[in-house]
């Protein structure tokens, strides 16, 4: 009987101690799965409810361009799980992120297209043919642009009105499940819209929103510079132990980049002309071999952020969009090895000390 007491004893205390365990380890599993907010973010307020607001990501308080945020890279170079992300809302997040990225880079458009918006015909639409005036080729071009604005900036609300055929579409898009794709524009009317219904469509947006649209871009960046961050990032290669550090790629990049590429820099002083010379690839990471090991056993990608100062010099007319350089505001460029940017693990200085391949 004895025997059996203890037994029983040994039993529960074993399922008390297993039970607490499970509960200790799931715990923090369920605290994290959070939604996620919109922090290290700088909102362009929209002007009014038609309009969506501008939410960009940021690093120390400035405008963040290059590789971007995902939410869901970790240190290793793996990513989060699909239920995982879908938990977190990392997902909607990046997808309204994106819609951001989109219609900034669209409004930034017209403000330097105003010129061309002068011979905007707001009556018809311009028909393309082999020959055209220059007030037409310019009424064609700014017709073009403001549909691909209307679609990245408009509301759920105004999508529905003018992006939307009843016959063919649903038509009860909301902002929950409504996502703009870059590559895919909805026409005037919406999909199988007659002409009747695009031109009209067409017609009132223009009276309804183009001025409202026009004023807010030309109230973006008035002295035509943005000062930003640039972020880069490349994998952790092999040690070289002849030049006793790492060599970081500057020419690697993600999917999810924004608006400036790292050829458009232009350099200031003689160590900056190595970062742009066409022999340059990659610069080193100097770090002793004793402290390489355990560095490397724990990081895989680094996150190389310069400071910058972005000029606007108007339209590309080679690439349909803006035209663009900028400069470095420091030195010093940061470096980090998560997406966040939140734990900064050294520094490369721009100098005399700088090595290049």
């Amino acid at each position: 009987m004895l025997n059996t007491k203890r037994i029983k004893v040994i039993f529960v205390i074993q399922f008390v101690l297993f039970y607490g365990l499970v509960n200790a380890q799931i715990k923090p599993i369920k605290d994290s799965i959070k939604t996620i907010g919109y922090h290290d973010t700088k909102t362009f307020e929209s002007p009014s409810q038609n309009f969506i607001p501008l939410i960009l990501q940021t690093h120390h308080g400035l405008l963040r361009f290059g590789n971007q945020n995902s939410y869901a890279l970790l240190p290793d170079g793996s990513h989060l799980s699909h239920k995982v992300v879908q938990a977190k809302g990392i997902d909607i997040k990046n997808a309204k992120l994106s819609e951001s990225r989109l219609a900034f880079t669209q409004l930034l458009l017209m403000k330097y297209m105003a010129e061309t918006y002068k011979d905007l015909d707001k009556k018809s639409f311009t028909v393309q043919a082999s020959s055209m005036y220059k007030n037409e080729k310019n009424s064609l071009q700014a017709q073009n642009q403001l549909l691909k604005l209307a679609n990245a900036i408009s509301s759920v609300k105004l999508i529905n009105k003018y992006f939307c055929n009843p016959k063919t579409n649903d038509c009860n898009y909301t902002s929950e499940n409504y996502y703009r794709v870059a590559r895919h524009i909805l026409p005037w009317g919406g999909s199988g819209a007659n002409e009747f219904k695009k031109l009209n469509s067409y017609t009132s947006y223009v009276s309804q929103h183009l001025e409202t649209l026009q004023n807010w871009s030309a109230s973006l960046f008035t002295d035509n510079t943005i000062d930003a961050y640039m972020v880069l990032t490349s994998r952790l290669g092999t040690y070289d132990f002849k030049n006793k550090g790492f060599w970081l790629s500057l020419h690697s990049s993600r999917s999810s980049w924004f608006f400036i590429r790292f050829y458009n820099l232009i350099p200031k002083t003689a160590y900056e002309r190595k970062l742009t010379s066409s022999n340059t690839s990659s610069i080193l990471y100097k770090m002793p071999a004793h402290i390489a090991e355990q560095f490397s056993e724990k990081t895989k990608m680094i996150y190389m952020v310069f400071k910058i100062k972005v000029l606007l010099k108007g339209i590309d007319p080679y690439r349909t969009g803006i035209k663009s350089s900028f400069s470095l505001d420091d030195s010093i460029i940061e470096l980090y090895n998560t997406e966040d940017l939140k734990t900064k693990i050294g520094e490369i200085s721009i100098d005399e000390n700088l090595t290049v391949k």
